[in-house]
């Protein structure tokens, strides 16, 4: 089976696929290749492409081999995908890599990291100066097109829908048509909370975003979701969360991690520390409304980033995984790994009818079992 069957909506992080409960460990894989522990896993065409320190190759699960693999120089080299299109940077520049061969189709010599691919463009990121630098450049030559020079901190999630891109920063956002770099608006933390929540001492943006349908989602760090106009920035709502009730006597700071959006509704956990306690909430993206709160830990160890698979919910952390079903609201399928305790640490990457996640050096595939 190929993954011509694994379908992404970049707009609101949602997968399409054969998926299903229950799930089991159908194969394990150790990566001798490279040093250190593995880094990225990414899927494309099929294959998984995989990232260790000093190497990156295309792994073909099926013949159980890597069908080609590259040297990549330096501790932060990184992979990122579109569609078929693979995109690598490492310490000798920018790279456009032919997924059947592993062979560059072009090099940029410029040390940048790679924060979003679009149908047209590579947006990159330059942290070589004291002040960091984004730089739109064209995928058929990784030229830059036009920059930009953050005023609200270091860069964060880049999101794009439509020609226009909405970029976060540590200290606030800009919005700009993508071909050309007009700014549409920006703003910082201090000019929101003057305007809307006058009296709330906002100190970061912490959620992973979602851009649908012209409106963004995105939560702040003592609690807060705004759904905002990416054409004018006007709030539609602000939702502050509920305390679940069996964190009502905790004192740790609750805030809402990913974001997801499927069939008018936002998905998130929460986040107090890495993991840890974690509760699943859902909200009517229309109006703000909370729809539905769980009272209880998502697993014994909380979760990280999970991901929407057709209708379930899959997150967890450390051994530990759960599925939540969204439409019957409820938890249908929980997974401990009898040894590997930083399994589903850094998420987990869906796969035809399963998903593959990474302990150490090795590739864990589970699939569907029904």
């Amino acid at each position: 089976m190929n993954n011509a069957g694994l379908e992404f909506q970049r707009g609101n992080q949602c997968f399409t696929s054969e998926f299903g409960v229950p799930i089991k460990l159908d194969y394990v894989e150790e990566i001798r290749k490279g040093e250190r522990m593995l880094r990225g896993v990414r899927q494309c065409s099929g294959k998984m492409l995989v990232n260790r320190i000093g190497f990156f190759g295309c792994f073909n699960k099926e013949a159980r081999k890597f069908d080609w693999e590259v040297d990549t120089p330096g501790y932060s080299a990184q992979c990122m995908t579109y569609g078929d299109e693979v995109f690598i940077a490492d310490d000798t520049g920018l790279h456009q890599i032919n997924p059947e061969s592993g062979l560059k189709s072009w090099t940029q010599f410029e040390r940048d990291s790679i924060s979003l691919i679009t149908l047209y463009t590579l947006i990159s990121i330059d942290w070589a100066d004291e002040k960091e630098v984004m730089n739109v450049r064209s995928k058929k030559d990784g030229k830059i097109i036009w920059s930009h020079e953050s005023e609200y901190g270091s860069f964060g999630t880049i999101l794009s829908e439509s020609g226009i891109l909405v970029v976060e920063c540590s200290k606030g956002y800009y919005s700009f048509v993508e071909e050309t770099g007009e700014l549409l608006w920006s703003f910082g933390i201090e000019d929101w909370q003057g305007k809307y929540l006058r009296g709330v001492p906002l100190s970061s943006l912490v959620s992973l975003r979602v851009l649908i349908d012209g409106i963004m989602y995105f939560g702040f760090s003592e609690g807060y979701i705004a759904a905002i106009d990416v054409k004018t920035c006007e709030p539609h709502w602000i939702h502050q969360l509920q305390i679940a009730d069996y964190l009502k006597e905790r004192k740790d700071r609750v805030s809402p991690r990913a974001i997801y959006y499927r069939n008018g509704e936002l998905l998130f956990t929460t986040d107090q520390g890495r993991g840890h306690l974690s509760y699943l909430t859902i909200l009517d993206a229309k109006t703000g409304e909370q729809l539905y709160q769980a009272n209880e830990n998502f697993t014994p160890a909380g979760c990280f980033n999970g991901v929407v698979i057709n209708q379930y919910y899959v997150d967890g952390y450390e051994r530990y995984l759960s599925v939540f079903d969204i439409e019957k609201r409820k938890t249908v399928w929980t997974y401990k790994h009898p040894k590997a305790t930083d399994l589903f640490i850094s998420g987990i990457v869906p796969f035809d009818n399963g998903f593959v996640a990474k302990s150490g050096s090795s590739l864990y595939w589970f699939k569907c079992d029904a």
